[in-house]
């Protein structure tokens, strides 16, 4: 399916996506070794089935191998205010976590103790309460 999607996009329709996926990339790059994608849309939704597809598609084409995608139907798993089910997702991309790191500044030392070497990116079509909410359990999960 992916592959279809793919053939139906004119070059005009892929290249806006393309600029800001290779502007996220330019931008975390300097700072991060590896960046790792979240997908917080819903599958059920036919506009976010083809946004999610189309991401897909994007971040396994055209993204670099240190570029890495989790796709996490937030709205599925955590339905009726379930949202403990969240930690499927943080869970799931634990490994992941651990391998970044955190950054440490030791204010006695006055110096670095620890650099963090990957950065977890979230997205989500309307709803900035998903994105926020997820960045908060990751960034729980690392104290």
């Amino acid at each position: 399916e992916l592959v279809v999607l793919a053939e139906s996009l004119t070059l005009q329709e892929i290249k806006q996506p393309l600029k800001k996926l290779s502007k996220l990339i330019l931008e975390t790059e300097p700072v991060y070794d590896r960046i790792f994608c979240v997908n917080l849309l819903s599958i059920k939704k036919s506009e976010e089935e083809k946004l999610t597809l189309f991401f897909e598609n994007l971040v396994s084409n055209y993204a670099p191998s240190y570029v890495r995608y989790e796709y996490f139907d937030f709205h599925e798993e955590c339905k009726s205010n379930q949202f403990q089910n969240s930690e499927l997702l943080v869970q799931k991309i634990k490994k992941v976590l651990d391998s970044f790191g955190v950054t440490v500044f030791d204010t006695k030392l006055k110096k670095l103790v620890g650099k963090q070497s990957g950065v977890v990116r979230t997205n989500c079509l309307d709803c900035l309460d998903r994105t926020n909410y997820m960045q908060s359990r990751i960034a729980l999960r690392q104290f």
